[in-house]
C-alpha cells in the first residue's frame, strides 16, 4: 500500500481528471431520480427518528439480521 501523502495526490489528480464526468442520477431533462432520492432519503429520516436510530442504521434497518431464530413459515 502506498504511503498517505501518495494516495492523497493521488486522490487530487483523479479529482482533476473526473471532472468533464456528468452525474449519472440527475440530468437536466428527468429530474424525477433526484426527485426520487429526496423522497427516499425523507423516508429514511422519518425511520431513524422513529426508531431513535442513526440515520445510516435507518438504512438497513429492514434487512438486519443479528444471528436472532427466524420465524415459521
Amino acid at each position: 500500500m502506498a504511503p498517505a501523502p501518495i494516495r492523497v495526490m493521488n486522490l487530487f489528480r483523479r479529482g482533476r481528471t473526473d471532472r468533464g464526468i456528468g452525474d449519472v442520477v440527475h440530468v437536466r431533462d428527468d429530474p424525477m431520480p433526484s426527485f426520487a432520492y429526496a423522497l427516499l432519503l425523507g423516508g429514511f429520516a422519518l425511520t431513524a427518528l422513529r426508531n431513535r436510530v442513526p440515520l445510516a442504521a435507518a438504512t438497513t434497518r429492514d434487512i438486519e439480521w443479528h444471528g436472532q431464530e427466524l420465524p415459521d413459515r
